[in-house]
């Protein structure tokens, strides 16, 4: 029975109006609602605490009134937390009456998040109730009896299994003992069952240190209460609210205990979840036995040796006696001699397996027996493991043991010593689909060990498999728990956990690995054959294929299946040599690639023996065959999304049958169990007897399905080949070229969808022989690479794509090929992919490339993976002397149009312009870096109990801010400008209650929604020690606005000091590159933080001596520059940079010498460091360029950027001109000059408002040559 589990949940939306709190649509209340502002796609989220399969959600529209307002909103269920509109959604509302509640189904779809959103602006979203429904199929403890050994008040025992782990109502949810010696709780499964683990949730409101020392007992006798029976785990702690897995490797039984040993102590459980295998059934036998003894049998001892020596004498007769005391598994009638012969038990159970032969005056001869059994889940059982060093007797192989070493933590686990990166790797033997990984971290000690350790999974042993996938980062384990971390069946061989930094351990007593597969690997070959005879004629295809199979068997490759993909195709081709003979080529029909062939497939039923997989085994003359039903269907899954173009069936070549296709719906989508969910691609009409005819779809989709509606229908499909890109593969759309071309091996072949694996020249690119042959993709905008593919070529020389780097970046200096280095490609087997791990590089451009000569690169398939584009944006500032107001829309846009049009008359048309900020009016100034920016500000806060915000900037901490007892009380420091946070210190109250900091958050950005609220998270303050200062790091957070906010009710919030540091100017780095190099003085020398030395040669840049010499700084993004300061060479030679130009912008047209000056250097004194403002220029690259026959030297070159800070000047003038009008532009002009008189010339002035006219008394004054200005 589905239970509703959104009440233990977390609620939050986007926004709040009134009091309508995100909580109040879980309150169980349907006339209080949430509610959220008039904002843009508002949304309301429920995080469920951990992830579950939602069956359905449930939402009750409010009864008053605007009922229409929930229509169009979307129902979402996934694991992204910060984007919510990337979680699949489960449903979309069309309409809800008022106060009526609409079930949604969900069809099992896994998240840890569900939300509520509706798109679109101007959007209000109300919610008076939101249920959530889970189905909890392997709990074994739900519905049973269970008991405690006293209850406290109602915390009756039920309530521990109730599917409430008592997050929000904990007095209603969760069983409690009372203080008594020895407490404890059981449940009784009813039966016995094998149990895996045991899952206990800790309540949340307090006391969580009472479980401490519970013991978790499972076994068949009630002696003690259950309380005697063996031991899977003890509780070391489990914190406030958490569940905590503990394994219990099978133990078998029908009680499960927890007890905590002792006196005076409580026994508390908010939640027990039991999860294992059953039913155990044990054949029970009562045998009564009359014995002759001089022994007494009523001694425990000597009863206990009695049952000792019939339990011996019962195992020695089990495995003489086979036939008479086990199940038959199977009749071997005969078996070829040096055969073997495989035989199918259907999971039988058992400890011993038996070979025997009935009958006397028999011989028994085995030469080899294999018992083949299945692990249910864990892939790792059995395999083989590696780590990179062992600490004593920590083997790897302790860590697949299934015995996480809670009583010999020394026998049971793994361990290598204190090293750089220690890794531990198990190799599956086989390619798997991974869905979880289950680590067990050490009980006895050091669990902090474990932090940081990073997952990996793969099929590349580079770095002994440490460059593969990142799964999951493992923060913290607690001792002697298990952790489980999802891995979004990543495929791969190999799974690695692995720890960066220095004098590291890594410890593990168990790891799990939980997926599915193997996933076949599938070769195709390309055979050239010459042969008389036609191979179109199947008994000959067979014939080959026999031929084939015993050669690959003689070299031992046993373990292989051959099939034809397609059918053989005859060409005759012209032959020189050997006149008469026939040259017969098999090849693939089409470039295309089928991404249905050989995937995994699945039909309503199956008759005979017409197989669902033959419609994928690019055989047409083979076919699957559903049996007489109701709506048969048949589905391929592609394992990932594709964007499906068409899909092409072939009917079965039968004159009497070919018509039951007729009517056949094709459809393509994502819901794998509820084929009607998804949209429809064609029906077909008919299809002639083995023909095949293909459909135009263009939808995107992860299974394609086909099904005939109706009653009494068979559906017999010969092959489907389904045609398209695969979703997220960004070079699919891209741009190439390379450095040559081989024939007609273009660069375009390597990201046309075809891996090359079925017609190699048609699907491959190549260069010639060369020089650091090099590839390049441009994906038009610039994208952050998470991951590359690449697909080697299948044929013959596959070596050569050894030592080929992946280059990553936005520019094309060297054809693209100095860009960052994502990886480096050892080698490639034929006709494999390859995935390489690039971290999240941004870059616009994806260069392969082999350094060295006589290099050939050939790449039949490039898949580049990752998300954008990021837009580049560029914010320019401008400084117009205007006539008109540009506070006015319609001028605004004016002034843009004609930019867009000055820059389509350059060439720059992929631009899209907009107002960052409207027009001001303003005298800007640039003001020094402030070292505690915060004091300068002004504080306010969301109420004041005595002592007012700005006491938390009055830079001491004697006197503190304190609100009153409120919702989210809230303190904000505007720093009147925008600034780069880079620290934040808080300082708390020394007294008391130093406790009501906890869960702060401190919050940086520029907007005042929710009062700047729902800007950024620099950090969350978990706690301060009374009267201390912590520090927050905040990186470069940019923002005017810093927020110190408490989320909940009945909260205070009491700050003694808040200290920001930052600045509003920064040095930047970058790529340096300069004219030409004299010996080593490389240009990066100019930036690598070493201003001078003697002799200087290992600190400076030197440039031959040639025609306008120069050096240029990428900064990689375009900024606003303050200074440059270039540092002189010390040695000798200091004119040699007289006359030296800097310039900034954007292009690289001349080398970046075309752009503007900034400054000319005049001379600098050896060693010198001298400055030079260029006033906020805007620009990407950085030149220092010499006119004429030069030099260039430089030892160090600093660049800074910043914001500027606006001062506001408020002017009261006696005029007898019309200032509102067009008058007011020439006295900006006049103050302007006026101050560059005065040699204030860094400065710009707008108007902030036009001037307001009023009407004065006139005050008799003297004639004289000087106007009253007040």
């Amino acid at each position: 029975m589905p239970v509703n589990i959104a009440t233990r949940g977390i609620p939050s939306q986007s926004s709040l109006y009134s009091s309508w709190y995100a909580r109040k649509a879980l309150d169980g209340n349907n006339n209080t609602c949430s509610h959220t502002a008039l904002q843009t796609d508002p949304w309301w989220k429920v995080d469920l605490l951990k992830t579950y399969s939602v069956n359905r959600v449930t939402i009750t529209n409010r009864p008053d009134c605007c009922e229409q307002r929930i229509n169009g909103a979307e129902i979402r269920v996934g694991y992204d937390s910060s984007d919510v509109f990337s979680n699949p959604v489960c449903a979309v509302v069309a309409t809800i009456p008022a106060g009526a509640t609409i079930s949604y189904s969900c069809q099992g779809m896994e998240g840890r998040y569900v939300t509520v959103n509706i798109a679109g602006s101007s959007k209000i979203l109300t919610l008076c109730e939101v249920g959530v429904y889970v189905i909890f199929p392997d709990n074994l403890a739900t519905g049973r009896n269970v008991t405690q050994s006293s209850t406290y008040g109602t915390w009756f025992a039920g309530r521990a299994i109730d599917f409430s782990p008592g997050s929000t109502a904990l007095w209603s949810s969760c069983s409690s003992t009372d203080i008594q010696t020895n407490p404890w709780w059981r449940v009784d499964l009813s039966y016995i069952y094998r149990v895996s683990r045991v899952v206990i949730t800790n309540r949340l409101d307090c006391c969580p240190e009472r479980i401490n020392g519970a013991e978790i007992r499972i076994g068949n006798s009630l002696e003690n209460n259950g309380n005697n029976n063996p031991i899977c785990a003890v509780i070391s702690s489990i914190s406030a609210g958490v569940s905590s897995t503990y394994l219990c490797n099978d133990m078998e039984g029908q009680y499960v205990n927890l007890v905590i040993p002792g006196d005076s102590k409580y026994l508390t459980l908010c939640e027990v979840e039991v999860y294992g295998e059953g039913v155990l059934f044990y054949k029970k036998i009562f045998v009564k036995m009359k014995l002759k003894t001089s022994s007494s049998p009523s001694e425990p001892v000597m009863r206990v040796q009695l049952l000792s020596q019939l339990q011996s004498a019962m195992d020695s007769q089990t495995e003489t006696d086979a036939e008479g005391g086990c199940t038959k598994c199977a009749v071997i009638p005969t078996i070829p001699v040096g055969a073997t012969f495989s035989y199918s038990c259907d999971g039988m159970e058992g400890r011993y397996v038996f070979v025997n032969i009935p009958g006397t005056s028999r011989i028994l001869t085995v030469c080899e027996v294999g018992v083949y059994v299945i692990f249910p889940g864990n892939l790792a059982t059995g395999k083989t493991i590696a780590q990179s060093s062992t600490i004593g007797t920590w083997l790897a192989r302790q860590a697949i043991d299934l015995n996480p070493g809670f009583k010999q933590p020394g026998s049971s686990c793994s361990s290598t010593n204190g090293e750089t990166n220690p890794w531990w790797r198990v190799d599956l033997h086989y390619i798997y689909r991974i869905s979880t990984v289950v680590v067990t971290n050490r009980l006895d000690c050091c669990p902090e060990r474990i932090n940081g350790a990073e997952i990996h999974v793969g099929n590349s042993l580079e770095n002994n498999g440490n460059n593969n996938p990142i799964c999951a980062v493992i923060s913290s384990i607690p001792a002697g728990a298990s952790s489980t971390y999802l891995c979004n069946n990543m495929e791969g061989r190999y799974v690695n956990l692995f720890i960066p930094g220095d004098s590291r351990f890594l410890t593990l007593c168990e790891v799990e690995v939980y997926g599915e597969g193997p996933l076949l690997k599938k070769t195709f070959v390309k055979m050239k054959l010459k042969s008389s005879s036609s191979l179109s004629e199947p008994e000959r295809r067979v014939q080959l294929l026999s031929q084939l199979e015993s050669a690959l068997a003689e070299r031992g490759i046993s373990d292989v299946t051959l099939q034809w993909t397609q059918l053989s195709k005859q060409e005759v081709m012209r032959k020189e040599a050997a006149p008469g003979c026939l040259s017969i080529q098999e090849m693939a029909n089409g470039a295309d690639e089928n991404v249905a062939l050989w995937r995994s497939v699945s039909m309503s039923s199956q008759y005979m023996d017409w197989r669902s997989r033959y419609v994928v085994d690019g055989l047409y003359d083979s076919c699957s065959h559903t049996n007489s039903e109701t709506d048969p269907w048949w589905s391929v899954d592609l394992l990932n999304e594709y964007q499906v173009e068409k899909v092409a069936i072939t009917n079965r070549d039968d004159i009497f049958n070919y018509l039951r296709i007729n009517g056949a719906v094709v459809r393509v989508g994502n819901f794998p169990n509820n084929i009607y969910s998804n949209p429809i691609c064609a029906t077909i009409t008919t299809i002639p007897p083995g023909a095949t005819d293909t459909y135009s779809c263009e939808m995107v989709g992860r299974y394609v399905i086909v099904h005939i509606p109706g009653d009494e229908k068979t559906l017999t499909l010969c092959e489907v080949e389904v045609y398209g890109q695969l979703i997220g593969n960004l070079a699919s759309n891209g741009t190439v070229t390379q450095s040559s071309t081989s024939g007609d091996w273009f660069a375009e072949k390597a990201i046309d969808g075809n891996r090359g694996l079925q017609r190699l020249r048609i699907g491959c690119s190549s260069t010639l022989t060369e020089t650091n042959p090099w590839w390049r993709l441009d994906l038009s905008h610039v994208y952050r690479i998470s991951r590359v593919v690449i697909t080697n070529r299948n044929d013959c020389c596959v070596e050569q794509m050894n030592g080929a780097e992946i280059r990553i970046g936005n520019s094309l200096e060297n054809n693209g090929n100095d860009n960052p280095l994502c990886a480096v490609i050892p080698a490639i087997p034929g006709g494999d992919s390859y995935s390489y791990s690039c971290g999240g590089m941004d870059g616009r451009y994806l260069n392969l490339f082999i350094p060295g000569s006589k290099k050939t690169i050939t790449l039949c398939e490039v898949e580049v993976f990752g998300e954008g584009p990021i837009l580049k944006r560029s914010t320019v500032k401008i400084k117009l002397n205007f006539r008109h107001d540009l506070t006015n829309p319609t001028m605004r846009e004016n002034i843009l149009e004609k930019l867009g049009s000055a820059l389509a008359d350059r060439g720059f048309t992929n631009v899209t312009l907009s107002w960052y900020q409207t027009p001001q009016q303003v005298i800007q100034k640039v003001d020094a870096p402030k070292k505690n920016i915060a004091i300068n500000g002004k504080a306010v806060q969301s109420s004041t109990l005595r002592y007012e915000a700005n006491k938390a900037i009055d830079n001491g901490d004697l006197y503190c801010t304190h609100t009153e007892t409120e919702t989210n009380p809230w303190w904000r420091l505007d720093l009147l400008d925008i600034q780069i946070i880079k620290e934040v210190i808080v300082t708390n109250r020394i007294d008391c209650c130093f406790e009501q900091i906890n869960g702060a958050e401190i919050r940086v950005g520029n907007s005042l929604e929710n009062n700047g609220n729902s800007n950024p998270i620099c950090a969350e303050i978990s706690g301060i020690p009374a009267g201390q200062s912590v520090s927050y790091s905040c990186g470069e957070m940019q923002g005017r606005y810093v927020n110190v906010v408490i989320p909940g009710d009945s909260k205070n919030l009491t700050l003694c000091e808040v200290r920001v540091y930052g600045n509003d100017n920064v040095k930047l780095s970058g790529n340096a590159a300069q004219s030409s190099v004299f010996e080593y003085w490389r240009a990066d020398r100019a930036i690598d933080g070493k201003k001078y030395a003697p002799g200087a040669a290992s600190f400076c840049t030197h440039s031959k001596r040639e025609t306008n010499p120069w050096w240029r700084l990428d900064l990689l993004d375009t900024y606003y520059i303050i200074t440059v300061t270039i540092t002189n060479r010390a040695d000798c030679c200091p004119a040699r940079l007289d006359g030296a130009e800097i310039r900034i912008g954007n292009s690289l047209e001349n080398n970046g010498n075309s752009n503007p000056i900034c400054a000319v250097v005049t001379s600098i004194p050896a060693g010198a460091s001298y400055s030079y403002a260029c006033l906020d220029m805007e620009g990407r690259y950085v030149n220092i360029v010499i006119p004429g026959d030069k030099i260039l030297t430089l030892c160090e070159v600093e660049v800074s950027r910043g914001f500027p800070v606006r001062h506001f000047v408020k002017m009261k003038f006696a005029s007898t001109s019309d200032l509102t009008g067009p008058e007011h532009d020439k006295l900006l002009f006049q103050l302007q000059s006026a101050l560059g008189v005065r040699g204030i010339t860094n400065v710009k002035l707008s108007w902030t408002k036009p001037p307001q006219r009023e009407v004065e008394r006139d005050v008799e004054v003297e004639e004289g040559p000087c106007a009253r200005i007040q």
